[in-house]
């Protein structure tokens, strides 16, 4: 059997399991307390499973188009942790238009998710915003007390898909209160 290509270990990646779990999780508690609600949380997941087909051979996508589905992927969060969980999206219009890896915002909000501690006591606060021709995602760094190390599966994947197509690389920084990945915006 041949190896799986990098896009495909991208989708893999991205089908997680445990994500599939918390959300059948969260929607199996909303059916009863709120049908309207878990019919909305229905679509939000429907749309963030067909963005993954629908991308899974692309290079590079318009921002647009990832954003539109980092808001149904947001949906999904935010109905899991509710208050526990903030997410601000700042991007100018005239942006819009770039373009950016698929999957990319997906795999760098569920590094913040699974990363850093998500509670009322420490809500964890993402910021999406553009900077110095990238696409910046920042979170306040409340890192969990984890047994296993991370294997940075998540990041390698975002930067060798760059450097597919971009000569800029991704940017990793790390302070004592933040974690930030900034990607190249690329030009259409």
């Amino acid at each position: 059997m041949a190896a799986p290509t990098l896009r495909h270990a991208t989708v893999r990646t991205q089908v997680n399991p445990h994500f599939l779990f918390n959300n059948l999780n969260t929607l199996s508690s909303l059916i009863p307390e709120n049908p309207k609600h878990a019919v909305d949380f229905v679509q939000q997941l429907s749309k963030v499973y067909r963005h993954i087909l629908d991308v899974k051979d692309e290079k590079s996508i318009l921002l647009k188009d990832e954003l539109e589905v980092l808001n149904a992927y947001t949906f999904l969060l935010k109905t899991r942790f509710e208050k526990n969980l903030e997410v601000n999206i700042n991007i100018p219009p005239e942006k819009m238009q770039q373009k950016i890896v698929p999957l990319s915002l997906q795999i760098l909000m569920e590094n913040a998710i699974k990363h850093n501690i998500v509670s009322s006591g420490k809500p964890l606060q993402i910021n999406v915003f553009t900077e110095n021709g990238s696409l910046v995602v920042s979170n306040n760094l409340q890192m969990k007390n984890q047994i296993n190390e991370s294997t940075g599966i998540g990041l390698d994947n975002i930067r060798n898909r760059y450097k597919l197509i971009s000569e800029r690389p991704v940017k990793v920084t790390e302070s004592e209160t933040n974690f930030t990945v900034s990607i190249p915006l690329i030009d259409n």
